[in-house]
């Protein structure tokens, strides 16, 4: 609860029944009496001073809020629900390449499998090396927020199995090595994320 960010995020996604009209997205949010008691930060984390005037550096080097739970996904529910994914509480630091690149990619490709499945489910969240941080965004007295080293995210859809359910486990890393570009290439098992995370799932 002192890292800045959610330890996983949790939602499910629903075959698509109505569009939403496109909307203007809100200013990040944030809970306020956790920002008041240092445990949650707001926008100012994520705006690192001088950034805008360091030119020689790209933008897709920048880290960015990162949503858990895409707006895309919480429109199908309704407007206010991909209006109130926009907190801070859903956010971890990503870098903007990654987030616009391969994590889109599969955020689109988790869409398609509830239109086509009906629903999946998905829980995602960040892991760190050691289950420690070791880099983190903000400055001064800002509430910091830790950068993950990597993302998991487990999609899981009911099925007619002695289980009845069969997911899919992907860990995939902030920074992607050269030439691994397709979300595929980053399938494990859930057994592998909770090592790295410690969480049971």
């Amino acid at each position: 609860d002192l890292w800045g960010v959610p330890e996983w995020v949790a939602y499910e996604v629903k075959k698509l029944q109505v569009k939403i009209e496109p909307y203007n997205r809100p200013t990040w949010m944030t809970d306020d009496a956790l920002k008041a008691n240092k445990k949650a930060p707001n926008d100012d984390t994520y705006a690192v001073k001088g950034t805008k005037e360091l030119k020689e550096v790209s933008g897709d080097y920048r880290y960015v809020r990162g949503h858990m739970c895409p707006k895309d996904v919480a429109d199908r529910i309704s407007m206010e629900a991909g209006y109130n994914t926009h907190t801070i509480l859903n956010a971890v630091p990503q870098l903007q390449w990654q987030n616009n690149g391969i994590w889109k990619k599969l955020e689109g490709q988790v869409t398609d499998w509830a239109d086509k499945y009906e629903r999946v489910w998905v829980i995602c969240g960040p892991i760190y090396f050691d289950k420690t941080p070791a880099v983190w965004l903000g400055q001064d007295d800002e509430v910091k927020a830790a950068v993950a080293d990597a993302f998991y995210k487990i999609i899981i859809r009911e099925n007619t199995t002695e289980t009845g359910i069969e997911s899919l486990t992907f860990v995939i890393p902030n920074i992607i090595p050269k030439g691994k570009k397709e979300f595929y290439e980053y399938l494990t098992s859930m057994d592998r994320v909770e090592q790295l995370t410690g969480l049971t799932f």
